[in-house]
């Protein structure tokens, strides 16, 4: 198939996006790939979400949950709908490259035997100016990722993936019982089947929103879990692998520790130090906790 002839289905899950939706359609729009269908689904926003979405004259197939379900609900309700031949996500406060999907489905297509590929993200606070607009057309050459690699660095947004739609036969929707973590997941199961291209390129704009999910303490649990039930499907590497999986349940800790001390909430940094340095010890977790003792007397302190 030419390229231009590949019909790509770009779904866009959306709440209380009222404020920044129309960047995210209109980004699209300005891709210089235009055989496109958009598909926004409004997650029962509270806003004017949907007002502003009703109201457009831009070419969007809108969808509606019924009740807030999530990212996830979300996203596998546009893939039940998308009819392209290839599937991209775009969350709705994130921005492309004018050049991403052509860049994309070009290094996809050069090899046969992948289904998936991503590429690097840059993150920009809410509000701060854009810079993806000025990025030039790259030259990169897409690198193929084995499931070693990909395990040790899943953490790909869900803004910078695009695969064919055929891929859906062997890798299931997102689950929705994941609050976060479900790009990890998905991007775990797919590995699993096929090995994924990296372009070491950055063509999208995460743009960081306060209390967003991605940046919930809660997350790092569903990481955790998520990591799990990998191992569960894989024993084989679970064997093989002792090592890198150590050094990913250290890294997921580390950062879950770091983030409880500096909110303060001290029962459960020590529930999860224990776990932790009973799953992966290591000095740096030790070191975390000596920390915490001078923070937890000092916060006992000023209490009384």
């Amino acid at each position: 198939m030419e390229i231009s002839n590949a019909k790509v289905s770009v779904i866009i899950p959306v709440y209380n996006g009222a404020n920044f939706i129309l960047d995210a359609i209109e980004c699209v729009l300005k891709q210089t790939h235009t055989n496109l269908e958009i598909i926004v689904i409004d997650d029962c926003s509270t806003d004017n979400t949907l007002t502003v979405l009703t109201n457009t004259n831009l070419p969007i197939t809108l969808l509606n949950l019924p009740v807030n379900q999530g990212a996830s609900a979300a996203r596998n309700m546009g893939l039940k709908h998308a009819i392209g031949d290839y599937i991209a996500f775009l969350d709705a406060d994130d921005l492309w490259s004018t050049y991403y999907i052509e860049t994309m489905l070009k290094s996809l297509q050069t090899s046969s035997e992948h289904d998936f590929i991503y590429c690097l993200h840059n993150q920009i606070r809410m509000g701060a100016a854009s810079e993806i607009c000025h990025i030039k057309r790259p030259i990169t050459q897409a690198i193929a990722l084995s499931l070693l690699a990909v395990f040790k660095h899943p953490y790909m947004a869900t803004s910078a993936m695009l695969f064919k739609r055929s891929m859906l036969e062997y890798v299931a929707e997102f689950d929705s019982n994941l609050k976060t973590a479900e790009d990890i997941d998905f991007v775990l199961r797919a590995a699993e089947y096929k090995s994924i291209l990296k372009l070491n390129t950055a063509l999208v704009e995460v743009r960081i929103r306060g209390g967003s999910l991605g940046q919930a303490v809660g997350s790092y649990k569903d990481n955790i879990d998520v990591i799990a039930q990998f191992l569960l499907r894989n024993p084989e590497f679970k064997v093989k692998e002792a090592s890198a999986i150590t050094e990913l349940y250290e890294e997921i800790y580390y950062c879950w520790l770091r983030e409880l001390l500096y909110i303060r909430s001290f029962k459960s940094f020590y529930q999860q130090s224990a776990t932790a340095i009973r799953i992966s010890p290591s000095f740096r977790i030790l070191r975390l906790m000596v920390k915490s003792i001078p923070v937890l007397i000092l916060a006992v302190f000023f209490k009384k």
